[in-house]
């Protein structure tokens, strides 16, 4: 795979696991907070996000540094 399609890839992911999280979270305030099992898929889809964050900025980082070496 190419860099351009990697990034395609998580690009596509990290908007499905947005939607994914905003979900989590209302399920878990309708419930008022109540149901622990919606509070575990809350803090999953949280720490998912998170990483695809991580992921995307570690890439976008490294893409500087390449540019900045030349």
């Amino acid at each position: 795979m190419k860099r351009k399609e990697i990034l395609e890839m998580i690009e596509k992911e990290l908007k499905a696991a947005e939607r994914r999280a905003v979900k989590a979270h209302r399920a878990e305030k309708d419930w008022d907070y109540s149901d622990s099992m919606l509070s575990l898929e809350r803090a999953y889809a949280d720490g998912y996000l998170e990483a695809l964050y991580f992921l995307t900025n570690r890439i976008e980082d490294s893409k500087k540094k390449q540019k900045d070496k030349k």
